[in-house]
């Protein structure tokens, strides 16, 4: 399904490590991974049918699932859980992976909602300015549920 994603906390980790070292760096890793999730999967170029296919998979699996979970999804969730507990310490595997459901939840929406939202906007594609609001409350709204303190750029909205 087109190139591979280079969004998740796995890629962004590898890139730069030392985010973890400091509540205001992880508060800047949480962010940059929401942006890049949004931008990859709602970039001009990336083909609608990519979006499409992921809903249909994650609404009624085919036999492709496994695959695809095992290649794209499993890598991010175990990388994310890693983060979440050096937030959260404490924290079970399921109260990471509902805290990444914030972000995940919100690109299955914009993508299953995309035709409806062209429709009543009267418009052939969504503004990627829409995205990127998105994309600024779902990371500010998750740096602030673990208590990390805000990047300049999501204060005082």
């Amino acid at each position: 399904m087109g190139a591979k994603k280079t969004n998740g906390f796995a890629d962004a980790l590898q890139e730069n490590s030392a985010l973890m070292e400091s509540p205001e760096g992880l508060a800047e890793l949480i962010r940059m991974v929401v942006f890049r999730t949004f931008h990859d999967y709602f970039r001009p170029e990336r083909k609608q049918w990519e979006r499409k296919i992921l809903v249909r998979e994650v609404v009624n699996p085919s036999s492709a699932m496994p695959r695809i979970s095992e290649q794209l999804f499993m890598p991010d969730i175990l990388a994310t859980r890693a983060v979440f507990k050096r937030i959260k310490p404490s924290a079970t595997d399921e109260e990471a992976d509902i805290w990444m459901d914030l972000l995940h939840a919100q690109i299955f929406f914009y993508s299953a909602a995309e035709d409806t939202f062209c429709l009543l906007q009267g418009k052939e594609y969504i503004d990627q300015e829409l995205y990127q609001h998105a994309a600024r409350a779902v990371a500010k709204a998750m740096i602030l549920l673990v208590q990390l303190p805000l990047p300049r750029d999501l204060r005082g909205d």
